[in-house]
């Protein structure tokens, strides 16, 4: 097994190491090898971490997340992004690509880690992440006022009715209950929309996040003449989520699929639960659908087939779907339409 130092200069002549920290660590993650570069990232010298436990240098509750990752290394290779504590008491954003080492029986003996700081890209995705769902909100504001004002409407002629004593029906006051209950549901739906996202996971039943991204929509379905179609299994699945994040990733992506069908037509939302432990959740369009050519781009930065868009709504999807640990693949055929197939790990 190489030493430290030859580890470090086998590095720096593959020039993997000029902005990446290379560490060294057994199969309990305390770091038995860290390059010099430390000091200039995070601010530690290899002196400091060596010995140490890598969890002892990332913050919560990423370290719960990264302990989990690193003990669940089912792969030779993996990536994870996490926050760390700079020595100077700032925030750093690190991405690291952990490796297991083997030995000549196959059975692993030490990790090596790849890490470089991110903090920059990450502040400009969540810019652009927080841009874009402002944007989105501001879209479907529009559309429900005009539902909000139609059930106000209903409610406002029923009580009038009722005060001049024309109508005397409990069948009224069901009514008047159910309007008012939806007014709610959809301004909690747009306030959860609106309101700054934090890193906070909870368990949430799936077929519900998925139905109140629905109800946001239903003005657009309604206008374009679309009707949605759901399939959820009979025992509800529930998924660890940061469910405004989560929310706005299927109001993304049906509102993708409502704009590609002009003429109207059916959207199909299907859940499907996995053997092994991960749920897919398809959602399919009749709408004009993508070449073969240009599937590739899909969720790409400013690659759009809308004449007004910019492509940042489906990079902005990945992005969350790569949070969440899940996968997300695209299968259209042009002039036929488009399926999104999403897959999230339950539990």
């Amino acid at each position: 097994m190489p030493n430290a130092y030859n580890c470090e200069q086998k590095v720096n002549k593959g020039h993997i190491c000029e902005n990446n920290i290379i560490a060294r660590l057994n199969l309990n993650g305390v770091y038995t090898f860290v390059s010099s570069m430390s000091e200039s990232i995070i601010g530690f010298t290899p002196k400091e971490m060596i010995g140490k436990s890598c969890f002892e240098f990332i913050i919560d509750p990423d370290r719960i997340d990264i302990r989990e990752k690193f003990t669940q290394l089912k792969h030779d290779i993996d990536t994870v992004k996490y926050r760390m504590m700079h020595k100077d008491g700032h925030l750093i954003w690190l991405e690291t690509t952990l490796s297991i080492v083997r030995d000549r029986n196959h059975q692993p003996v030490e990790i090596l880690s790849i890490s470089k700081d991110i903090t920059s890209e990450k502040k400009m995705l969540d810019y652009i992440e927080h841009t874009e769902k402002l944007s989105l909100t501001g879209e479907l504001v529009a559309g429900i006022a005009h539902e909000i004002k139609n059930s106000l409407t209903s409610v406002k002629g029923f009580l009038q009715l009722m005060k001049a004593g024309i109508i005397h029906n409990n069948h009224y006051f069901n009514v008047i209950k159910n309007e008012i209950n939806r007014i709610e549901i959809i301004s909690k739906e747009l306030m959860l929309l609106g309101k700054p996202m934090k890193r906070k996971y909870q368990l949430h039943h799936l077929h519900e996040l998925i139905n109140s991204s629905i109800i946001l929509l239903e003005p657009e379905t309604n206008r374009n003449k679309i009707e949605i179609h759901t399939f959820y299994p009979k025992k509800p699945i529930q998924i660890s989520c940061n469910e405004a994040k989560i929310k706005q990733l299927f109001i993304n992506i049906i509102k993708n699929a409502i704009e590609s069908m002009k003429n109207g037509g059916k959207l199909i939302v299907r859940i499907e639960e996995r053997k092994i432990q991960y749920v897919t959740i398809s959602i399919s369009d009749e709408g004009c659908g993508i070449s073969k050519e240009m599937l590739h781009k899909i969720g790409t930065p400013f690659f759009t087939t809308k004449k007004s868009g910019n492509g940042l709504g489906l990079m902005i999807c990945k992005n969350i779907i790569e949070e969440h640990n899940g996968s997300l693949t695209v299968e259209s055929v042009l002039n036929k339409g488009t399926t999104f197939i999403i897959r999230l790990p339950i539990g």
